[in-house]
């Protein structure tokens, strides 16, 4: 008995489409080449506010890949820069109410949508990390002169300075999976996205816990590297680039041991602050949109590059968006 070659053909096709059969690739060494579970459903966390309406405080919300916005917490201070609890269905952020000169940093609880202060007051925080075992906040604070990283307890409150430069601030921590290391990025200016790209430039930087010692990751001139974020298997970290010669900001991918730069979104709008979904085959991103001129939340699949709008919502700028789990 003989196949005709139209059947074959449609045979693979078949199995193709139901994930049996696949062609022989080099895939695996493709960052995001892994079969997503559930990036869809994951949600994105970010702050927005309605800039049309001044009165009105920035809000921590969150948005799904299959699902309209929602503001959670929804309280009168100003709540920014999300980040996320890797043992819990929670999201932390920064609150900063009107008049007061510290911030502190709260916790919302997804499952029972109760908004916990933490006890963690910051001088001048902005984003702050969670260790993979909960147990442990790495936050950028202001020391008088410069921005610095510290490592919180979560439990007792102590504070220990990791970072210590003189001149520069040190800034936007993030854990590696295994919490062995803490990359940020290091520059003389203090605004994290905007102003001229100086000679120095803004470089990434790879802390290691155990021996307290740091090493440079980037190190190309006249560039501004900013917001690293390790990948959920701790191969690859995306960051936000801006080049003296090109000026817009784009999403970036590096090796943790400083091979394999890749850019991952071009063109001439801005793309910043990167997070990666849970599988590790897409990353959000701000993402800005001339009309309406605001900013919104995008995605981009790492594999193929393709970038899509995951929000467009009038009048509301949308930043610091944050995958969940």
């Amino acid at each position: 008995m003989t196949t005709r070659p139209a059947t074959v053909a449609l045979l693979l096709l078949l199995l193709l489409l139901l994930g049996l059969a696949a062609p022989e690739t080099c895939a695996q060494s493709v960052p995001g080449s892994q079969k997503p579970s559930g990036a869809a459903d994951a949600p994105i966390f970010f702050d927005a506010w309605d800039y049309n309406n001044p009165k009105t405080a920035w809000n921590i919300a969150m948005v799904s890949l299959s699902g309209a916005t929602k503001v959670l917490a929804g309280t009168d201070a100003t709540e920014t820069y999300p980040f996320r609890f890797p043992r819990e269905p929670a999201v932390g952020f920064i609150v900063e109410r009107k008049n007061s000169e510290t911030r502190q940093v709260f916790k919302y609880d997804l499952a029972t949508s109760v908004t916990t202060d933490l006890g963690v007051t910051l001088k001048r925080g902005t984003i702050c990390d969670v260790s993979p075992d909960g147990k442990r906040l790495a936050c950028a604070d202001d020391t008088g002169d410069t921005r610095q990283i510290f490592v919180i307890d979560t439990a007792t409150r102590e504070r220990r300075q990791i970072t210590q430069s003189a001149k520069n601030n040190c800034l936007d921590p993030s854990w590696s999976p295994d919490g062995k290391s803490i990359a940020y990025f290091t520059g003389p200016d203090d605004d994290q996205v905007g102003g001229e790209v100086k000679p120095k430039g803004d470089h990434l930087v790879i802390y290691d816990v155990e021996s307290g010692k740091s090493r440079l990751l980037t190190k190309t001139p006249k560039t501004r590297d900013q917001s690293p974020r390790w990948s959920p298997d701790g191969s690859w970290i995306a960051f936000h680039r801006a080049a003296k010669k090109r000026g817009a900001w784009h999403i970036w991918l590096v090796r943790p041991d400083g091979s394999g730069e890749t850019e991952l979104t071009t063109g001439e709008l801005e793309h910043t602050y990167p997070s990666w979904s849970p599988d590790g085959g897409q990353i959000a991103f701000q993402c800005y949109v001339p009309d309406p001129d605001a900013f919104d939340i995008c995605a981009v699949d790492v594999a193929g590059k393709q970038v899509k709008q995951v929000t467009l919502t009038p009048k509301v700028d949308e930043r610091h968006p944050v995958w969940g789990r």
